[in-house]
């Protein structure tokens, strides 16, 4: 009686019925955190094309603002005097707080001597302007914000002035107006 149960266990043991399903959910399962592992990669792969999109076009934006100062004449690089006094001034009509913060931490990190470059009756144009919207080749609007320093210099007795122009990019889009690139370039009088 012993042999043919043992039989029985062992055929039993031999067979392969129903070990195809627990196969197949297992193939199932290890597929499904693969292809969710890769849709997670593609997510994180269309935030970074985004960002660098985005950090491209900013940068053009501020390098067309810098070129632009590069063509000026030395005497004609500068904000307009009204324009960045109400920019800066608490309680002026057009006071802009990130603009007067922006413009205060750059003043703190020139010379003491160093002074805004501003021309009064600059008028509206885009070199004279502190703060302007302008649309990037992808359809978004950014804030480009000017900063113009008359920045004195000085090397073994022999003096003379540079102005340094910062241009700063921000995406009005996004919560308070992140920084998305910053530029800076210095004229002297011999660029024009």
């Amino acid at each position: 009686m012993r042999l043919p149960m043992r039989r029985f266990q062992m055929r039993r043991l031999h067979a392969e019925d129903g070990f195809g399903l627990i196969e197949l959910m297992i193939a199932v399962t290890i597929l499904t955190v693969a292809l969710l592992a890769l849709a997670a990669g593609y997510d994180q792969a269309f935030l970074s094309l985004h960002r660098a999109s985005t950090k491209s076009v900013a940068t053009t934006l501020a390098d067309r603002q810098l070129e632009l100062y590069r063509s000026l004449a030395y005497d004609s690089v500068g904000l307009d005097q009204t324009a960045y006094a109400d920019a800066t001034t608490v309680g002026g009509a057009g006071y802009d707080s990130t603009y007067a913060a922006d413009a205060a931490a750059i003043a703190a990190s020139d010379p003491v001597d160093a002074t805004t470059a501003t021309i009064a009756g600059c008028g509206s144009a885009a070199q004279c302007s502190p703060v302007q919207s302008v649309v990037g080749t992808d359809g978004r609007t950014y804030r480009v914000e000017s900063f113009v320093r008359n920045v004195p210099e000085s090397v073994t007795g022999v003096s003379w002035a540079e102005l340094v122009a910062t241009v700063v990019v921000r995406d009005p889009g996004q919560a308070g107006d992140p920084e998305i690139v910053r530029e800076t370039s210095a004229f002297d009088r011999s660029n024009g």
